[in-house]
C-alpha cells in the first residue's frame, strides 16, 4: 500500500459543504486545480440527493483536508489501485446518486 502524505490532501467545500477532497503539492495548486472548468462542469453535473453538486453560484472554497477527511482520500485512494477512484483525482465525500 503507498502512502499518501495527509498534508497534501486539500478538501474542496461547496458552500459550507465539504464535498470532494484530492492531492497537490500546495494550496496554491488545490486552488487551480479547484477552478478548472471540467472540475465545474463535474460538480454540476453529478448530484446527490437529488441536486447537482454545485449550482454555478455557491462559493468554492479550498482548505487543507481535516484528518477524517484525508482518511476518506487514502482509503477510496487505495481501494483504486491506481490512485485515481473512477478515472478522476479525487474523491466526493458526499453521497453521489
Amino acid at each position: 500500500m503507498a502512502s499518501i502524505d495527509p498534508d497534501r490532501v486539500f478538501t474542496l467545500d461547496v458552500g459550507d459543504r465539504p464535498t470532494l477532497a484530492f492531492l497537490a503539492s500546495d494550496l496554491s495548486e488545490a486552488r487551480e486545480l479547484a477552478h478548472t472548468g471540467w472540475l465545474r462542469a463535474d460538480l454540476q453535473t453529478v448530484r446527490s440527493a437529488g441536486a447537482p453538486l454545485w449550482n454555478g453560484h455557491a462559493a468554492l472554497n479550498v482548505r487543507m483536508a481535516t484528518p477524517d477527511e484525508s482518511e476518506v482520500y487514502r482509503d477510496g485512494w487505495d481501494a483504486s489501485n491506481t490512485g485515481i477512484a473512477d478515472d478522476k483525482p479525487y474523491i466526493y465525500l458526499v453521497n453521489i446518486d
